[in-house]
């Protein structure tokens, strides 16, 4: 037995616009093992994977355009030289750049060696040799020490780390000016008044990027990044969208949860392996029982969306509720008996 309707609180975009009518109906997410409804729109959804930003291997030279000015060592996370790197009471420490991007981007606080959760992550030079290594106690202030519980060894650490946190125009740096803004959204309404490109939203909102590795698109290419992907990046295919709401997903899990949240699904198709089909009414779920399934018709059943498999579970489930109607109705009237032989006697 299915009680209402299947939605995701028990709550990811395409451009093809055909077949409109029949879209409207169904929505078939999987392969399927059978077509389901004759009229329905069929949709494959690729196996749920985030594309990640891949960090070039080119070896790094500077921090942001600040020159290194130490000895170097190679950082065992991104396999770059680094004359600045993050440690925390665990020793282990990685270049600052990997630091950061756990740290300040991806709000993670622990050791990505050891999975020991750091309260302090020190940025200091290399020292030359970590054998022996004593945290730092003389760090200098900056404003981001008590939000993140990071310490800067020295001014020219400080320097690279806020380089790195910078949101600089780069369209600008490579025409020789310098244009640095205090926020993102600063940088974004700069880029797009001035030199008339976009940033991708659902790559902002999703990915955890340094500002000067998010790609910007001309309008042209945002239209084909969301829909198509990027001509340089073979392995993302766009951002798939809700053929319902026609909103765009970062990857196929998220408009998964989103179809599963927001939209209608068959408990009883779910249970039976066919988990991707969805509904974008409630209406259209009722619609499906009724072709697919055996509802039940009876009083608050039908508005509730009660369905079996078969009609012997149909009939079971009759003979159970009318069970409970007669023996609440039987329960009923002894109440009542009683009450009108308590008032007779009263008086």
């Amino acid at each position: 037995m299915v009680g209402h309707y299947g939605r995701g609180r028990g709550k990811i975009q395409e451009s093809d616009q055909r077949n409109d009518r029949n879209r409207h109906n169904f929505y078939n997410t999987g392969s399927g093992r059978d077509r389901h409804d004759a009229n329905s729109r069929r949709h494959m959804i690729r196996s749920p994977k985030y594309y990640e930003h891949i960090t070039a291997t080119l070896n790094r030279l500077d921090h942001g355009g600040i020159k290194f000015r130490g000895e170097t060592s190679e950082c065992d996370i991104c396999c770059r030289e680094s004359d600045i790197f993050a440690v925390g009471s665990c020793l282990h420490p990685i270049c600052i750049e990997c630091g950061i991007r756990l740290r300040i981007l991806c709000k993670n606080e622990t050791c990505p060696k050891c999975r020991t959760v750091i309260d302090i992550l020190y940025f200091v030079p290399f020292p030359g040799d970590w054998n022996g290594y004593q945290i730092p106690f003389q760090c200098i202030e900056h404003e981001d020490t008590a939000k993140y519980k990071i310490k800067l060894a020295d001014d020219y650490v400080a320097r690279c780390y806020d380089s790195y946190l910078s949101h600089q125009c780069i369209i600008c740096r490579k025409r020789g000016e310098k244009r640095v803004f205090e926020t993102f959204a600063q940088l974004n309404q700069h880029v797009y008044m001035v030199h008339r490109f976009e940033f991708c939203d659902i790559c902002v909102e999703n990915l955890n990027l340094f500002t000067h590795e998010r790609k910007f698109y001309s309008q042209v290419d945002l239209k084909r990044h969301l829909e198509l992907g990027d001509s340089d990046d073979k392995s993302f295919k766009g951002h798939p969208q809700c053929l319902f709401c026609k909103k765009r997903f970062l990857d196929e899990e998220f408009r998964y949860k989103h179809l599963r949240k927001e939209h209608f699904f068959c408990q009883i198709c779910d249970a039976e392996g066919r988990s991707n089909y969805f509904f974008p009414q409630h209406k259209d779920l009722l619609s499906h029982y009724k072709a697919k399934h055996v509802v039940c018709e009876e009083g608050e059943c039908l508005h509730l969306g009660i369905v079996f498999r078969t009609d012997t579970e149909l009939k079971i489930h009759k003979v159970k509720f009318f069970l409970i109607l007669d023996c609440c109705s039987e329960i009923l009237h002894i109440i009542q008996l009683n009450f009108f032989s308590t008032i007779m006697l009263s008086h």
